[in-house]
């Protein structure tokens, strides 16, 4: 114990540490930056790919620390970018330090990242996972994976088909931004393109977790391909949630809309 703490001692001399959301000195994750990252809110009913079409309800809840805005959406960029152990147990006290909603829940995946991350040690939705698998004793299951561009992957059918109509969908809908609409119809493309490993999960309950949610494509991609195995996805978790893609200013005023 005293050599670890000479060692980081040391380390911390040699690499000083600044708060990965406002930047003070000598700390991790600061209370003030902590303390964006406030309770499990549900979020849904702002992502327009978990919503089931035609009805004014979600497939299924998504729970947020925190709005993907300030040193919380600071914090997370900084993590997503760094190697870093510290930080990866900050965040995991800090999801840990919120009781969780009531779910049923015996397993939980992770949303699938580029290999190239986890070799590196920034597979940071794994570190999610095992935080939000240890609040329900749930296990942990590394079963999602994220198909390259090309054909429809298998085993998502017509839900795949589905996903790229919804995709249509709501990129018409808010035809008037412009990027946001292309921005929304690629969401959609990459939603397709998540598939599950051959692995059985009849009867599982199952809970998503990604860092950061915009409209849900990602999660609704893993649903689906979670479905395709027999599983059930009764909740997503998310560290923090981007402002409703539907919503647009005009003439300075902030207009909802609805597009699902």
């Amino acid at each position: 114990m005293w050599m670890n703490d000479q060692w980081n001692a040391l380390l911390d001399l040699l690499y000083p540490r600044w708060c990965a959301g406002c930047g003070a000195w000598d700390e991790d994750l600061c209370a003030s930056c902590g303390a964006e990252f406030s309770g499990w809110e549900d979020v849904s009913e702002h992502l327009p790919y978990v919503g089931v079409a035609g009805e004014e309800r979600a497939e299924f809840p998504v729970f947020a620390l925190a709005s993907y805005t300030g040193p919380a959406a600071s914090a997370v960029v900084a993590w997503k970018n760094m190697a870093d152990r510290r930080m990866d147990r900050a965040f995991a006290e800090v999801i840990g330090a919120h009781p969780p909603p009531e779910l049923a829940a015996t397993l939980v995946v992770p949303a699938p990242s580029a290999p190239k991350r986890a070799r590196q040690g920034r597979f940071v939705a794994g570190v999610i996972a095992q935080a939000v698998a240890e609040m329900y004793g749930a296990e942990v299951g590394i079963v999602l994976r994220r198909q390259r561009a090309g054909g429809l992957p298998g085993g998502l059918g017509r839900a795949g088909s589905r996903l790229e109509r919804l995709g249509g969908t709501v990129a018409d809908a808010v035809g008037r931004m412009g990027r946001q609409r292309a921005n929304l119809q690629a969401r959609g493309k990459k939603a397709r393109g998540i598939t599950a490993l051959p692995v059985g999960l009849e009867g599982a309950d199952v809970i998503v977790v990604d860092d950061v949610v915009t409209t849900g494509a990602t999660l609704a991609g893993a649903s689906r391909a979670v479905k395709s195995r027999g599983g059930t996805v009764r909740g997503a978790f998310v560290l923090a949630a981007a402002k409703d893609p539907r919503e647009f200013r005009v003439r300075g005023h902030t207009e909802p809309f609805r597009a699902v």
